[in-house]
């Protein structure tokens, strides 16, 4: 994972105490001044139709404790041929930006650059990436006039494409849309009305993000997973549930000669029976009826549970747990889940391995672990119902009405006052309460939320972006509170991204809060800002009733009642899944089935 590398230099860089006792003199703590530190020092384009655009991101982290100010970014040597989306001009202490860097070959041949950043960090003020690509010539469309024969998704769904379609990349892509077969959908066309006039049922009703919700009817898409540069969804097509995976080539499940990133779903093969899905930031877990576990992508901590440190990009049975598993969740570079040994033993025990040293695999040590660790200090005798993993952080929420968190306390985000302190094992969030229990957990990198009974939503954690209350200027909280907007409005369901979070209103429109420079609230390009209140997306039609939403961490996917599934925000990666190398999209764009 691409930001491994950040939180063990914050560690290494922590604030010093001055020790000054007698001192006539008041003393002083000085943070560490900004350090710059980048994702890579090549970045190599491959191969790109001539007169094609391909954008590509690079990570820079500020791994000091004060502002890192760029003073100039500019690329030499390349000609016009590569170019840089303007972006952020500082980085915050301890945190990070992707900078998009796009090529445009003009004929076929290797070029090459040198993108050089000048900035206050404190090692050096001049740093310096070598870019190359090379154009080609052979990769062109043919006419886009020949798109693929309509396809039954299941009993009750016609998938049609658009007559002519679009080069991207230099290959054809055609626009999907689906129709509702009321009297069924059989060798890729709609079934006339019968003699017995059957009456279609109508849309069973999904709640908004809920992932263990086997659907009945006719729905292809039953769940998804957005992580840091890719999505999964999970899909029922030919009477069997199939994987689909967008974004980042290291959470697509393709393999190893794979390496290519790619913005339209692709299924992964021989990958069947598959229940539920979580996505960690690069990668990605998949539970099947057997109740076994599976996990594939980047694997710098021992995230996958294959008890190494090498990655995989097939998805392989995870072997650092025995017992079935019952629920599952991923962060960023680690994963959880919750075993029973069988379905007479009472005891559930939850699991955590990979990267720990914020506390995050709750076993009371900040060690990272390729082998699964026991949480300890949950309640005895009380199930979980749901378990949740923001960037650091984990939440579980049980059966007597409490919530419990562990890890990364940076930002409150465990609810613990102090937030120097970190939580190596869970700390109760909410006390009992039978009147109010909780609904849904949603947690993002510095905050955090539920669903109360009542159908609510409360936050708490850092506010530096309105993740908690978008009309205050107060950095976090350590106490539960509603949303700026949503103190009195009910909900039906959330999702949280790093640092912004949706909510499906009780009239199926989606709101959103929090940063949306990149377009993860959706609510349109004039509306681009940090620090966003409640708002709503600019949905695709007017009517549009939407039920099932999905955070990643800089971008938003959503389903609506026409079964169509659409995503806005970061696409850096083509995670937006819309068969488009455009880098930010700031409305909700249908996905390229």
């Amino acid at each position: 994972m691409r930001q491994g590398w950040l939180s063990a230099l914050v560690i290494g860089l922590a604030s010093f105490q001055l020790n000054c006792s007698g001192c006539d003199t008041e003393a002083y703590v000085v943070s560490n001044p900004p350090l710059l530190v980048s994702g890579t020092d090549l970045l190599d384009f491959g191969k790109i139709p001539v007169d094609y655009i391909a954008s590509r991101t690079i990570q820079l982290a500020n791994a000091g404790q004060q502002e890192l100010v760029f003073e100039n970014i500019e690329i030499s040597e390349g000609g016009d041929v590569f170019t840089i989306t303007p972006g952020e001009t500082s980085i915050l202490g301890g945190q990070s930006m992707d900078l998009i860097v796009s090529f445009k070959p003009l004929e076929a041949k290797v070029y090459e650059g040198t993108l050089t950043i000048l900035s206050n960090s404190q090692d050096k003020s001049e740093t310096t990436i070598s870019l190359t690509g090379e154009g080609d010539e052979d990769v062109v469309c043919e006419d886009c006039n020949n798109p693929p024969e309509d396809t039954c998704l299941d009993e009750n769904t016609l998938m049609i494409y658009v007559e002519d379609g679009e080069c991207v990349e230099g290959i054809c892509r055609y626009e999907p849309s689906t129709v509702f077969c009321p009297y069924g959908c059989e060798d890729g066309a709609c079934l006339p009305q019968g003699d017995a006039g059957v009456v279609p049922e109508s849309d069973p009703v999904m709640d908004a993000g809920v992932s263990d919700e086997i659907l009945d009817g006719h729905f292809s898409m039953l769940s998804m997973a957005l992580g840091q540069a890719g999505s999964c969804a999970l899909l029922w097509q030919d009477e069997d549930k199939q994987v689909a995976c967008w974004g980042y080539h290291g959470i697509l499940g393709q393999g190893p000669d794979v390496t290519t990133d790619s913005n339209v779903p692709l299924v992964i093969p021989n990958f069947t029976d598959v229940k539920y899905l979580a996505a960690g930031s690069y990668h990605m877990c998949a539970s099947k009826i057997d109740n076994t576990l599976w996990c594939w992508g980047i694997n710098n901590y021992g995230e996958l549970g294959n008890g190494s440190n090498i990655t995989d990009y097939t998805p392989q049975l995870v072997s650092v747990i025995e017992d079935p598993v019952e629920m599952f969740t991923a962060g960023r570079n680690f994963t959880c889940a919750v075993t029973r040994a069988d379905e007479t033993d009472a005891e559930q025990k939850v699991y955590c391995w990979g990267q720990g040293d914020w506390g995050q695999l709750g076993n009371g040590s900040f060690d990272n672990s390729t082998t699964a660790e026991q949480v300890t200090g949950l309640p005895e005798g009380v199930s979980l119902i749901s378990i949740e993993a923001g960037e650091y952080h984990v939440c579980a929420m049980l059966e007597s009405n409490q919530v419990y968190c562990w890890g990364w306390n940076g930002h409150n985000q465990c609810l613990v006052s102090d937030n120097t302190q970190n939580q190596a094992t869970p700390v109760e969030v909410y006390e009992e309460d039978d009147n109010n229990p909780m609904q849904q957990l949603a947690l993002g990198m510095h905050h955090s939320c539920v669903i109360e009974k009542d159908d609510k939503v409360k936050c708490w954690g850092g506010n530096g972006y309105g993740q908690v209350d978008a009309d205050s200027n107060v950095a976090q909280y350590a106490q539960i509170m509603s949303p700026a907007g949503l103190e009195d409005d009910p909900v039906l369901g959330i999702a949280s991204g790093s640092y912004h979070s949706c909510a499906i209103m009780m009239d199926r429109t989606i709101s959103c809060w929090g940063h949306n420079s990149s377009g993860a609230c959706g609510s349109g390009e004039a509306n681009v800002q940090e620090k966003q209140s409640l708002m709503p997306i600019v949905a695709p039609a007017n009517d549009t009733q939407w039920y099932r939403v999905y955070g990643g961490s800089s971008h938003t996917c959503a389903a609506d009642s026409e079964h169509q599934v659409f995503c806005w925000g970061s696409n850096g990666y083509g995670q937006l899944g819309a068969g488009s190398t455009e880098m930010n999209q700031y409305v909700p764009v249908p996905v390229s089935w």
